[in-house]
């Protein structure tokens, strides 16, 4: 298996850290089986196949405040995620994500995953070549009153672009 990247690793710590990182109001952890049953929804929105289910299922789970980021200072309101998301599944129908491993810590939700794809045409400036994908993807979800407030999230999209030429990831 070839190796990850020492920026990815570097970003995949910083992510355990925060989920880790100590917080100003203690909440009552979710159970295992709870948090399964708050994140699944989540992913079956940013995996939905039809393009219109994405917003209704997202804004379902997440607070009407949630934001996505995929970097510390820079993070994406609920509509443009929902915006987004649409435009991939539309490049990728049938992309899918698998649960690999999931921690509870508090009230985070940590998850590593996987996702996996063929677009159906020109896909993070790749052209068409008909291959495939496989990322991983680790997630700190915040929980607030049962729904996903705010997500921090690291996905390897340059091991995509990689597999899609025909390289190594």
């Amino acid at each position: 298996m070839p190796a990850i990247p020492r920026s990815f690793l570097r970003l995949a710590l910083a992510g355990l850290s925060l989920a880790t990182a100590p917080r100003a109001e203690a909440a009552q952890p979710p159970s295992g089986e709870d948090a399964l049953r708050l994140i699944t929804p989540l992913y079956a929105a940013l995996t939905a196949s039809a393009v219109e289910e994405v917003g209704p299922r997202l804004r379902s789970v997440t607070t009407n405040a949630w934001t996505s980021c995929g970097i510390n200072d820079a993070c994406e309101e609920r509509e443009s995620v929902v915006t987004r998301w649409s435009r991939r599944l539309s490049a990728v129908p049938g992309m899918r994500w698998e649960l690999k491993e999931m921690l509870v810590t508090g009230d985070r939700i940590v998850v590593r995953g996987e996702t996996t794809g063929t677009p159906s045409g020109a896909f993070l400036g790749v052209l068409h070549t008909g291959r495939s994908f496989r990322v991983m993807t680790i997630d700190v979800h915040v929980i607030e009153h049962g729904r996903t407030a705010r997500t921090h999230h690291i996905d390897y999209w340059l091991g995509a672009i990689r597999q899609l030429r025909g390289e190594a990831p």
